[in-house]
């Protein structure tokens, strides 16, 4: 921790898990216009500096910057522009500038709130605006896609954890949304940095900053196991899907096999792809940051035509820029094309592709003898790069092109078929530097070399077939399924020696000499997938989910070193269900029970097959919507086993048994959404109990490695009101990582640290400017150590960065 800032940082990292748990319980208060201030609002002339494009996100923005009540129901504002508003209005203007050639009308309700509804056929598009006389700061969001794209930073609906359109405070588990507007503002530039705000996620504070989705749910690691648009992706943890092309980032948390198959028990990450509108806009990015990272985006969506059935959608990236580690640097290309067919309002078919090209050198892992622990030489420099710039110039290179499209229709009497299809190919061109054993002077280090190569290819596929149906006090939707996940892979490693580096006064050019291969695998895997699943909602109040899923699955791995194949052939049943009421004052209380299942390749050393690894959780939580806020909270309790868990056979070396077992036991608070006019917040606290319970290798008891014991965050955006700064706006935020442990003893502890972060905005007619500070105290922390403390990696340094956003 650096000198300059570490009495204020450690004075508050004792405080910050406290203080964000307050402000999470205590945020709750609406803030309500007095009559004279709304009449103000309405009557009264106020400056608005609202750019043009999407209607929802004009309206969105006039509702919060002129404190109105606006109830919208979404489906009358998809693939709809506005102009905008720019000058001196008062509401009623204001409403009539904004919908101009819409079609629509804002109408003024009894209570003094405005519904926005089609202008009847004859009528004037300015039909209904009056005056409003008292009124509470809300833009709605109740009526939104389940797949985005959303108003500010609350989500209110999602098809991820239950397959079938459902509000979050209607399903009884714990999820997080991740809105495109969270993205955008916190500058987020991985999907792993997009969920440092998540509660129970630990995002891109282990293996050092490699460019990929490294993600820990509820302390079990997940980053393997990545859905987009509700289907897996397979891809080793070498792909780092770019956000840029991202609607949305969903988070289930818990075992989730019911109706994705073989997952680890934390839960899951889904991104949701942008998608075509009928609306014609454009975007363009322009970024540029410290250690020169460079950003050039575009975001291109049009109409075939006037009245076509077709649209489509383009977003390209160009990325590339250094790092504060000596040597080390990255660059991205991506290119997602998507074109959407929808001849009627039953039937649509999305067609998605995506090439992607990412190049990087991996920043390398020190010891911790010389950054956490003391070095009769002094500290090591953490920006110290320890491999070797000639073998490593070309780094890795992930190269990845998927296809595929989601198709729905939607037949009379509630019946409705979902066919979701990917294939994806990919491939992997790695040289890396690994760190050895620290020598006895403390300053030369041993290091070993490894090129590694990875072709995959996979198809997966996944059917649904929704029906609602029941009338009166009961209401059902019923899920039924059946998917497939296939993949084809091809793995090989070469080893290498090279002379030790001095970490103190390193001299690079040392030759590596590759000895050999070390690892050569062809694996096949195919899981074949059938469920159902019962939403039954009874007299509007009660909420019930019940879900039944089997797998077989079968994995063929052959071993070309030892000539041998291990044939992996094993089903599992999982399922869940839950319970959710629905109170009038905006609590939702829930009860759920899950399981979740992983196969596991290879056999005893009596050639029993291994069974999978199993995944047990119970849930107890509370879900609560103030009435008239775009806010909600979520406070969770569980209890998560994960058995089966292979550990180390003392009596026959070389081999595995399966009686290990952990138990992680949580607390989880979050909020967010928009606390008062024009203030969006985003705020969590996780507090993991993780135990080994059983193991053979004496360390029941002990804590499992890289999972904090606390983690939480606090970020908001402050859109200034008043004219004079009209279009200004600020954001900030704190981030706190509590301790972990780098080895299974628990001998060596990680510090826990504390990052602060900054962004100031300005909005000029169609143009969004930013600047973005992170770490903004530049401390200097390790986030992660692994291997006794041979491995430690270094955390990020201060960031600076300018973004200009042009929306035509």
């Amino acid at each position: 921790m650096s000198t300059h800032s570490g009495c204020f940082a450690r004075f508050a990292q004792r405080r910050l898990p406290l203080l964000v748990a307050a402000a999470i319980a205590g945020s709750g208060t609406a803030f309500i216009a007095t009559p004279a201030l709304a009449q103000s609002a309405v009557n009264g002339v106020q400056s608005f500096n609202i750019p043009a494009g999407q209607l929802d996100r004009v309206l969105n923005d006039f509702a919060s910057a002129s404190g109105v009540v606006l109830s919208v129901d979404a489906s009358l504002t998809t693939n709809k522009q506005s102009p905008g508003l720019k000058g001196q209005f008062n509401v009623v203007n204001g409403f009539q500038q904004i919908l101009s050639g819409s079609g629509l009308q804002a109408v003024q309700q009894s209570n003094g709130s405005y519904s926005l509804l089609p202008v009847p056929s004859g009528a004037s598009a300015n039909a209904g605006a009056a005056v409003l006389p008292s009124v509470r700061v809300q833009a709605t969001n109740d009526s939104a896609s389940p797949v985005g794209p959303d108003f500010g930073y609350r989500a209110t609906r999602s098809r991820t954890a239950t397959k079938s359109d459902t509000p979050l405070n209607e399903t009884p588990q714990a999820i997080s949304v991740v809105t495109r507007d969270q993205i955008t503002d916190r500058d987020s530039v991985t999907v792993s940095e997009s969920l440092r705000n998540v509660a129970g996620v630990t995002a891109n504070e282990f293996f050092g900053r490699r460019g990929r989705d490294d993600v820990i749910i509820r302390g079990f690691t997940q980053s393997n196991f990545l859905l987009r648009d509700g289907l897996r992706q397979y891809t080793l943890q070498f792909f780092g899907n770019e956000p840029w092309g991202l609607e949305r980032i969903e988070v289930i948390k818990g075992p989730s096999s019911v109706l994705y198959g073989q997952l680890p028990p934390g839960g899951l990450v889904n991104v949701v792809s942008k998608r075509p509108q009928f609306t014609d806009s454009s975007e363009v990015l322009l970024g540029y940051g410290s250690y020169d990272a460079l950003r050039l985006g575009l975001d291109l969506n049009r109409r075939a035509s006037e009245n076509s059935d077709f649209a489509w959608r383009l977003n390209v990236l160009r990325s590339e820029g250094e790092d504060a580690i000596d040597f080390v640097d990255r660059e991205r290309t991506y290119v997602a094309p998507s074109l959407t067919w929808q001849p009627s309002a039953a039937t649509s078919l999305t067609f998605l592709a995506l090439a992607q090209d990412s190049k990087q050198v991996r920043p390398g892992a020190l010891p911790a003898v010389g950054t956490l622990l003391p070095n009769v030489n002094g500290q090591i420099p953490l920006e110290r790069f320890i491999g070797e710039p000639d073998f490593e110039g070309d780094g890795e290179r992930f190269r990845e092109f998927q296809i595929g499209y989601l198709f729905e229709h939607k037949f009379k009497e509630g019946l409705s078929f979902r066919q979701n299809l990917r294939h994806s190919d990919a491939r992997v061109d790695s040289k890396i530097m690994f760190p050895g054993a620290l020598q006895a002077d403390q300053r030369t280090l041993n290091r070993s070399a490894t090129i590694f190569d990875q072709e995959v290819r996979s198809l997966v596929v996944d059917n649904q077939v929704e029906w609602k149906f029941g009338e009166g006090r009961l209401k059902h939707t019923l899920i039924g399924g059946l998917d497939y996940f296939g993949y084809d892979q091809d793995q090989i490693s070469l080893g290498g020696t090279v002379a030790p580096i001095d970490l103190f006064n390193p001299v690079y050019g040392s030759p590596v000499n590759i000895t050999g291969q070390t690892f050569s695998v062809q694996e096949t895997g195919k899981q074949f997938g059938v469920y159902l699943q019962d939403q039954m909602k009874f007299d509007d109040k009660w909420v019930t989910v019940f879900g039944l899923r089997h797998d077989e699955v079968k994995i063929d791995s052959f071993n070309r070193l030892a000539n041998r194949l291990t044939v992996t052939d094993t089903g599992k049943t999982t399922g869940r269900a839950g319970l959710l009421y629905l109170a009038d004052n905006g609590l939702s209380p829930y009860l759920s029970y899950a399981t979740s299942f992983v196969p596991v390749s290879g056999a005893d050393f009596s050639g029993n097959p291994f069974k999978p690894e199993e995944g047990e959780q119970v849930e107890v939580g509370l879900k609560y919507e103030p009435t008239g806020k775009n806010l909600s909270f979520t406070a969770a309790v569980y209890d998560l086993v994960r058995s089966n868990v292979s550990t180390t056979d003392l009596l026959n070396p070389g081999f595995s048994i399966q009686v290990g077992e952990q138990q992680h036991k949580g607390i989880e608070l979050e909020a967010v959404g928009e606390i008062t006019r024009g203030m969006s917040l985003s705020a969590s606290y996780s507090y993991i109990d993780a135990e080994v319970t059983r193991s053979n290798t004496g360390n029941e008891g002990n804590k499992p490695t890289v999972v904090p014991l606390q983690n939480s965050s606090l970020w908001f955006k402050h859109d200034l009101q008043n004219a004079e700064w009209a279009g200004w706006s600020y954001g900030a935020g704190v981030r706190y990582v509590g301790r972990s442990f780098a080895d299974a003893a628990n001998t060596l502890t990680v510090p826990s640290f504390m990052l602060f972060d900054a962004a100031l905005y300005y909005r000029i007619e169609n143009w969004r400017l930013a600047l973005h500070a992170k770490n903004l105290t530049d401390e200097r922390y390790i986030s992660s150590c692994f291997s006794t403390g041979s491995a430690c990696y270094p955390g990020e340094y201060r960031t600076v960065s300018l973004s200009a956003n042009l929306a035509f």
